[in-house]
């Protein structure tokens, strides 16, 4: 009664004698076993007797009414008066008739029914084999086995000893549980038990398997409410996880981020290698980690959206920013990150390649710019020494050529050094201070050696004017030495003259040589007046000459000079010396041609005076024609103090010149003027020149001579004038060769370095690091070949040109250089090559940068379609609302694909990476993938598709068990094939019954119907509709319409409340702890209705 009553009404029973009495009970249990609503009216409170025995009454006539028959039926007044006897025999009445099926010949089958339901529950059990309900269960063993098998915790089966003698203890055992189980009470001691014939046992068994019947119900409805709960706990754990690991995985990825937005650079070669080493290991791990924590949390995510959409639960709508688009969105702007740190992470690498490049440029340039300083310092600090003009000139004109080399290589060589040096300092290259120091000592040498210059140019200036000076000073003492040979020539002339005794006949002899010895007198005369004044005017000028200018001084006789003034000083002295026995010669000699003078006659005197004049003539007629034949002569010029002598040397003759035209010349006519005016007269007779025809001179003769040597004279003045224009031509003829030696020398060197920059910087050219800027620099590259060659082309014609002027010219050899148009054009030969080499590896350099171009687009459309298709594919799996199985279908085609055609896709990426690797090409532009980044988004994908696979069969195999154990379907299963007599895979609605019965589930008449009204057909039921309606009853059910029945069912009808002591009946700890953790309290309970509200 209280197993029917407490389940389906709400109306726990404690003692069914004392409570049978106001009729309301016995009125609901009829109800409720007969599946008949009591239509007449009774009193549902009655306080008084009368209102009770009318309530009796009322219920006996419904109990006849049903059909259940009594020998000897109690009255009213025996249930309210509380008769026990009477009460019980219509108990078991009642008991009699509803444990049958309806016909006395199915009782049979209520009693096969239930010996098959006892042997399901026993079934596995060792040593329990229930054959009948004679001996087989009267030790009470069995029916331990069938609540064990239901509430294993309420019963111990060791404590069950199999044997008669053993009933009572076991029986005891057994009941014990039952009323713990089910209510049952203990209306029969175990010693009774063992007195009951089979019926009986048949009648107290179904007790059991009706308490227990209508404790599955309560059990469905605690297993649907643990289920509920354990999905909903899972849910939240899933809920709680995911935030957890979500916001996990945004700060990870947001510190990632901000390691690689860092742009900080150390400005080292080696700080750019670490980055970028560690780039790529962040690439091969941390983003492994990341990308697995990504796909971890879309499996957690859809794990979560898949057991609330087929939990048919409301959708988890993450926390803002940590649904799977924001997810993706934040991994797909991590990867934007990624790729813009991989640009800035090669640009800064190969800034420090271009940076080492320029150093090593800086430090060729700077180390053939010390070699140049050094061989130009030492040359500027040695001291030369120049004892000749030439040698001089040649000092200062190399000065000028090392002061012309240093400007152009300061402007250009060195301000190129320093334009590229600039760069590496605005760019901040690492060993910046090390430039700087090249460059302050390069500027401090280049300071020093202009310095050096200025010191030096003064020195080389004093030199020249010394040299200069010297060169005069010698022309000077040579001249002061010829004529002094000339003086000492006349002297010797003139002594042997004067000491002679000449022998004297007749007064003409002696007047002869008297007028001999005034001849001499004069012609002494003259040389004192012009070769001797000029000789000691020479003299005194030489000995005066000094050169002193404060840097350095030079006067006659100074090294290395062969002559000195001691010597000059002596020659005066000597012609001094000469000069005087001269006049002591003549005073003796005069004496005697005195004595001699009567002896003289005026004709005599005159052919005397003649004979002079013809002596003087011939004197000039010899100087002239010396003189003729030196302005003849032209010299052998081929240099500029050779020159520059010759015309000193003109200069002294002009002197003479001018010396005979004031001094000999006119003497000369004035001895003819003399001779011809004179005249011997007497009256007798009279006396001319030449008027005697004994004569051999006449005045014609004697003018004509006179005529001669004045045209002579106007000769050589011509001559003069004309050697005077040659000279200064050679001479101009000789410095434009210098200018033409110092010019090449100048242009060689210039060239030279030009073609060494050339060859250099051709040789270190960089034409980028990636596609596009190579194929960028070679509009530069043209533009800088041709202006090099322009330049190149400009600079050796014009060397090459200055040489031939200066063959032209007379030029063979040239002190200032050693280079010749043969030797640029071999430049201008290597210098073209090294650009054409330089063009050639531009061209090379090409070819593989578009292979490189090439390897990186094959590597990159091999790579992102199979990226973008496996995230493609993941994200239509993710966001699918198919069913389970096209879910599953396509899964497991994807992981077929994976395992088969995934595998030459992947090998072929990876071998076009390993191309890539093999070429050193670590910056892809044209995608953001590498080998490895695709292969651990494969091997992500293919967990991430088997797990999905593997969640898909569960959720499957689960919607397909829908709430029941693979136990549970075996026992239907079982169950039908028992009943199914005929094997044709179908049972009739007596059978369905009876076939219910065996399984727990007791149904009246009208319930059995309704059954087979719905799933059966034709008054059949197939074994699959039959196991389609056992899901239905037994398994899941978890509206949220079932989830409240449940609640009240196992609350006794309680319409809010549920409490500890009901919930921890059927409920584990667990879930009891987790109802008390959320619902909320209300009295002495929790509110299961607003907390499946909530749910749902």
């Amino acid at each position: 009664c209280n197993q029917k009553l407490s389940l389906s009404r709400n109306m726990p029973v404690e003692d069914i004698v004392d409570e049978i009495g106001d009729g309301i009970k016995l009125i609901n249990l009829i109800e409720v076993l007969s599946e008949v609503d009591y239509t007449e009216k009774y009193n549902k409170t009655p306080k008084m007797k009368v209102h009770k025995i009318d309530n009796c009454n009322r219920a006996l006539k419904f109990v006849k009414q049903q059909g259940v028959e009594m020998k000897t039926p109690p009255s009213a007044e025996n249930l309210v008066d509380g008769d026990e006897l009477n009460i019980l025999g219509l108990i078991w009445a009642i008991m009699s008739k509803y444990m049958k099926f309806g016909d006395d010949d199915e009782s049979l089958n209520a009693k096969e029914a239930l010996l098959l339901w006892v042997q399901n529950k026993t079934a596995g059990y060792d040593d329990v084999a229930v054959k009948d309900f004679k001996s087989s269960i009267k030790d009470g063993v069995a029916m331990g086995a069938v609540i064990h098998k239901h509430r294993p915790n309420m019963i111990d089966m060791s404590k069950l000893t199999k044997g008669k003698d053993n009933a009572v203890a076991n029986w005891a055992v057994v009941q014990d549980a039952a009323l713990k189980y089910f209510d049952l009470e203990k209306y029969i001691t175990p010693e009774d038990i063992l007195k009951l014939d089979e019926n009986s046992m048949v009648v107290y068994v179904s007790e059991y398997y009706t308490g227990i019947a209508e404790q599955r119900k309560v059990d469905l409805a605690a297993r649907r409410i643990t289920k509920l709960i354990r999905f909903t706990e899972e849910n939240d754990k899933l809920r709680a996880e995911y935030v957890v690991k979500a916001k996990s995985f945004t700060d990870t990825v947001a510190k990632v981020q901000v390691i690689l937005n860092d742009r900080t650079i150390d400005n080292t070669m080696a700080g750019a290698k670490a980055k970028i080493e560690q780039f790529y290991e962040y690439k091969a791990t941390d983003k492994s980690s990341i990308l697995g924590d990504q796909l971890a949390l879309e499996g957690l995510f859809n794990s979560l959206a898949m057991r609330l959409s087929h939990g048919k639960r409301p959708a988890y709508v993450p926390p803002e920013g940590t649904d799977l688009d924001a997810m993706n969105a934040t991994v797909g702007q991590l990867e934007k990150t990624e790729q813009e740190r991989k640009v800035a992470l090669h640009q800064e690498l190969n800034r420090q390649i271009k940076l080492l490049d320029f150093d090593k440029q800086h430090k060729a340039a700077s180390a053939q710019l010390v070699e140049y300083q050094t061989t130009t310092e030492a040359d500027l600090s040695k001291k030369e020494v120049s004892h000749s003009v030439a040698a001089a000139s040649y000092q200062l004109r190399h000065l000028d050529a090392l002061d012309r080399e240093r400007k152009s290589i300061v402007s250009t060589t060195f301000a190129k050094l320093l334009k590229l040096g600039a760069t590496l300092k605005d760019e901040k290259y690492e060993r910046s201070n090390e430039v700087a120091d090249r460059e302050q000592q390069l500027t401090s040498t280049f300071d020093r050696l202009e310095k050096l210059s200025s010191e030096k140019r003064p020195v080389l200036d004093d030199d020249l004017a010394r040299e200069i000076f010297r060169e005069d000073l010698r022309l000077k003492n040579e001249q002061h030495v010829q004529k002094h040979a000339k003086i000492e020539q006349w002297v010797a002339e003139q002594t042997a003259y004067l000491e002679k005794k000449e022998e004297i006949d007749s007064v003409g002899d002696a007047t002869l040589q008297l007028g001999l010895l005034s001849a001499y007198a004069s012609e002494k005369e003259a040389q004192s007046q012009a070769a001797v004044a000029s000789f000691k005017a020479l003299g005194a000028e030489v000995l005066a000459a000094k050169y002193d200018n404060g840097l350095s001084t030079y006067e006659l006789g100074d090294e290395p000079d062969t002559a000195n003034k001691d010597q000059l000083r002596a020659r005066e002295t000597a012609v001094d010396e000469h000069w005087q026995r001269l006049d002591g010669l003549y005073n003796d000699k005069k004496a005697v041609l005195e004595d001699d003078l009567a002896r003289e006659t005026f004709r005599d005197n005159l052919k005397l005076q003649d004979n002079m004049h013809r002596r003087s003539h011939a004197a000039l007629t010899s100087w002239a024609s010396e003189g003729a034949s030196y302005l003849a002569q032209r010299e052998d010029i081929d240099d500029i103090p050779k020159a520059n002598t010759q015309l000193s040397i003109l200069k002294a003759w002009r002197g003479d010149f001018a010396a005979q035209q004031s001094n000999a010349l006119p003497a000369l006519k004035t001895l003819g003027k003399s001779i011809l005016d004179a005249k011997y007269e007497t009256s007798l007779s009279s006396y001319t020149f030449g008027s005697a025809q004994s004569d051999t001179q006449t005045p014609e003769q004697l003018k004509e001579r006179e005529q001669k040597i004045d045209e002579t004279f106007v000769n050589l003045d011509g001559a003069a004038g004309e050697k005077q224009s040659w000279l200064e031509a050679e001479l101009a003829r000789e410095q434009a060769k210098e200018e033409n030696r110092v010019q090449f020398a100048n242009q060689a060197a210039a060239f030279a370095r030009l073609a060494s920059e050339t060859d250099n910087e051709a040789k270190s050219t960089h034409f980028g690091f990636t596609l596009a800027e190579v194929e960028a620099f070679g509009a530069e590259l043209q533009a800088d070949d041709q202006q090099r060659e322009k330049a190149t082309d400009e600079q050796h014609a014009a060397a090459v040109e200055t040489f031939a002027e200066g063959e032209k010219l007379g030029v063979k050899s040239n002190a200032y250089t050693e280079a010749t148009p043969a030797s640029l054009t071999t430049l201008h030969e290597q210098t073209k090559k090294a650009l054409a080499d330089r063009r050639e590896r531009y061209e090379k350099e090409l070819a593989h940068q578009r292979y490189l171009d090439g390897l990186a687009r094959d590597f990159a459309a091999l790579a992102d379609p199979f990226s973008e298709s496996m995230v493609s594919t993941k994200n239509q799996i993710s966001s699918s609302q198919n069913s389970l199985e096209e879910q599953l279908a396509f899964v497991a085609a994807r992981v077929a694909e994976s395992e088969a055609g995934d595998q030459p896709k992947l090998e072929a990426i990876l071998a076009a990476q390993k191309k890539l690797d093999d070429e050193g090409v670590t910056n892809n532009i044209h995608t953001t993938l590498t080998g490895k980044d695709v292969e651990t988004q494969h091997q992500q994908f293919v967990l991430f598709l088997n797990a999905k696979k593997k969640m898909l069969e569960e959720a499957i195999e689960q919607a397909k068990l829908r709430g029941l154990t693979e136990s549970d379907f075996k026992e239907i299963k079982e169950n039908f094939e028992q009943f199914d007599k005929d094997g044709d895979k179908s049972i009739s609605q007596k059978e369905l019954k009876a076939c219910l019965f065996s399984l727990g589930e007791e149904k009246g008449p009208k319930e059995v119907e309704a059954i087979m009204q719905e799933f059966g057909e034709n008054g059949e039921l197939s074994e699959e509709r039959f196991t389609e309606f056992m899901i239905k009853t037994l398994g899941d059910a978890d509206t949220k319409d079932e989830i409240l029945a449940g609640f009240k069912l196992i609350n006794r009808g309680e319409d809010q409340k549920t409490t500890v002591d009901r919930m921890e009946n059927v409920l584990e700890s667990h879930e009891v702890e987790y109802l008390k953790e959320n619902a909320t309290p209300i009295d002495d309970g929790y509110d299961y209705v607003a907390w499946t509200e909530d749910v749902y």
